[in-house]
């Protein structure tokens, strides 16, 4: 189903609070070596090759995901949010697709893409979460890396 793009909350408070600091690609470089390891210990495989991260700005995502939907997608969002209506789930001018990239923009931390092999941190992950959010992320790509996440997904 179309809303159903994996991510943890985060919201910041209304206002000008301010940004975290953006990792260096030094710094991403490293923290992935770091985090990869100990994600190859819990979950007892090997990386079969390096996972690339980038830092990417929430709108820019909100962007990438909205290109991704087809428009069968579309169509099925649209009988479904009929269909929520109705039963009463959700309010009447609510729009589904809206509703979803707005989720990706101010809530999703990070997102792996299968089909580029690379995982993206959303710029504004605070420091206290980088490590939790990287190991997720992490844990996705081993598991393509051994699972083929595209060809399960088919």
């Amino acid at each position: 189903m179309l809303l159903a793009a994996g991510g943890l909350a985060f919201l910041l408070a209304a206002g000008a609070a301010p940004q975290p600091e953006r990792l260096t690609p030094q710094q991403a470089e490293a923290l992935v070596r770091e985090v990869s390891a100990a994600v190859e210990q819990l979950r007892a495989l090997k990386f079969k090759a390096p996972v690339k991260m980038e830092v990417i700005d929430p709108a820019a995502a909100r962007e990438t995901f909205k290109a991704k939907i087809r428009p069968w997608a579309e169509e099925e969002a649209r009988h479904t949010q009929a269909a929520f209506v109705h039963l009463g789930l959700i309010p009447p001018r609510t729009d589904l697709i809206t509703s979803h990239l707005d989720t990706v923009e101010k809530d999703v931390l990070g997102y792996y893409e299968p089909g580029s092999k690379v995982f993206y941190l959303m710029s504004h992950v605070s420091a206290d979460e980088v490590r939790g959010v990287v190991a997720h992320e992490l844990t996705h790509a081993l598991e393509d890396q051994h699972y083929d996440l595209e060809a399960v997904s088919k």
